[in-house]
């Protein structure tokens, strides 16, 4: 992942672990706060990973 560091430039890649074969990934605010996060569907491992927004 790459984070915006508001003038056109970006931060050191960040890697996050997720499931097997990582196909699709949505933004949603999924606990309530606001904030988006990421759901990833993982098609081999069946699964899908969620990443919360923890930022402040």
């Amino acid at each position: 992942m790459l984070l915006n560091n508001g003038d056109g430039t970006f931060q050191t890649a960040v890697n996050y672990d997720v499931g097997d074969y990582p196909t699709s990934v949505f933004s949603i605010d999924l606990d309530g706060d606001g904030d988006n996060d990421l759901a990833v569907v993982n098609a081999s491992s069946d699964n899908i990973s969620i990443l919360l927004n923890n930022t402040q």
